[in-house]
């Protein structure tokens, strides 16, 4: 029975048209994803990829010191939330993104959600690196 919960759970995140995936404090992307996560990024396997490396431009350094917050510190979760982009772009697509902290076995996870922005001409990034360069230096 938890075998078949599990399977229409999987159908249901992977038929949803957005992609789900989560990771730990190790930036390693679980195993369990989206089929949608393939699509928006192009590949064919995303388990234990570093998600800086897949969600990011090649300088994240920024993206990775909030990161590094948000598994250190509990208090001011929502606040690091904010800090990172709602916006990326990947293979020429413009994606909404979406932060979620959940908890699996005790555990600290983001789950993160993606979701094709139709026609999208420039990204609110200059904002937001104001914001986490004034918050982080």
């Amino acid at each position: 029975m938890l075998n078949e919960a599990k399977k229409n759970i999987k159908l249901l995140l992977d038929n949803s048209g957005e992609g789900f995936l989560s990771f730990g404090s190790n930036f390693l992307i679980d195993p369990e994803y989206s089929k949608e996560c393939l699509k928006l990024f192009d590949i064919d396997n995303l388990s234990r990829k570093n998600v800086l490396t897949v969600l990011y431009d090649s300088n994240f350094e920024i993206e990775k010191r909030i990161l590094e917050h948000i598994f250190k510190n509990s208090d001011k979760e929502d606040v690091y939330l904010d800090l990172l982009p709602d916006e990326i772009k990947i293979n020429n697509k413009y994606l909404k993104i979406r932060y979620k902290i959940i908890y699996l076995k005790s555990e600290k996870k983001l789950c993160v959600l993606l979701k094709i922005l139709p026609k999208k001409n420039s990204l609110k990034k200059n904002l937001k690196l104001r914001k986490i360069i004034i918050l982080c230096y």
